[in-house]
């Protein structure tokens, strides 16, 4: 299903797509030294709705469990905006975030301690990636041919992040930035190319899940240099 089904969604994400935040957003907040002016800062631009209700007294793993409700909250939000038959794949995106951390409490015999009971993974959530994409494409309605290579052209390019970030050999910050930049550039190609479907959906989810990340990435080495941290919880 492509097209009108797809274009009271499409003027909602598109207008969120316009207010993601750019460099300049991204060095004001890498300024602030502390996590309280770094959430102050936050609030006050385009990731206020991420720093919402969040407190820099908390510990990190608190704050996580606050932004991974808030991703699920948005999740809903843009599933009821969407034709209902692509609403089941889009909540599923909600348990990506948790696919880590299961597959850690999977491999060990107890839960570690690091992890809060409100953390723990559902008993719905996949204990791999694979496990979590066969879960997802179950739960997608049939794809026309154009919904189909909108969707193929977005795995592509996650297929591609995933494969060049797993070579040891080449890890480095500054490749690692690089990779990230060429992904954001396919996904947001296929955002472009593929408005009236559901490629652009999950373009725009992923786009704004690693908004997220980076916003999250700063904040939590912030709390860790305040001391607010926890050694040996999971990256």
């Amino acid at each position: 299903m492509t097209g009108a089904g797809f274009s009271y969604v499409q003027a909602r994400i598109q207008a969120r797509h316009g207010r993601r935040p750019d460099e300049s957003d991204w060095s004001r907040l890498e300024s602030c030294e502390s996590a309280h002016a770094y959430l102050e800062a936050a609030r006050t631009g385009v990731l206020s709705a991420w720093a919402e209700g969040l407190n820099a007294e908390d510990g990190i793993h608190r704050l996580e469990a606050s932004i991974r409700r808030s991703w699920r909250g948005y999740l809903r939000s843009v599933a009821s905006w969407s034709p209902e038959s692509w609403r089941e794949a889009i909540e599923w995106c909600g348990c990506l975030p948790d696919v880590p951390t299961a597959a850690h409490v999977a491999a060990a015999e107890e839960p570690p301690e690091w992890l809060a009971p409100e953390q723990g993974a559902g008993a719905e959530t996949p204990g791999s990636l694979d496990e979590w994409r066969e879960g997802w494409r179950a739960r997608m309605p049939s794809p026309d041919s154009e919904a189909r290579a909108g969707l193929a052209a977005l795995e592509a390019a996650v297929d591609a992040w995933s494969a060049a970030n797993r070579d040891p050999e080449q890890a480095s910050v500054s490749r690692s930035a690089s990779l990230h930049e060429r992904l954001e550039h396919r996904v947001t190609t296929v955002f472009r190319r593929h408005a009236l479907g559901p490629a652009a959906v999950f373009a725009h989810l992923l786009l704004t899940a690693l908004d997220v990340q980076r916003f999250r990435g700063g904040l939590a080495r912030r709390q860790a240099l305040s001391g607010r941290g926890v050694v040996g919880a999971a990256a």
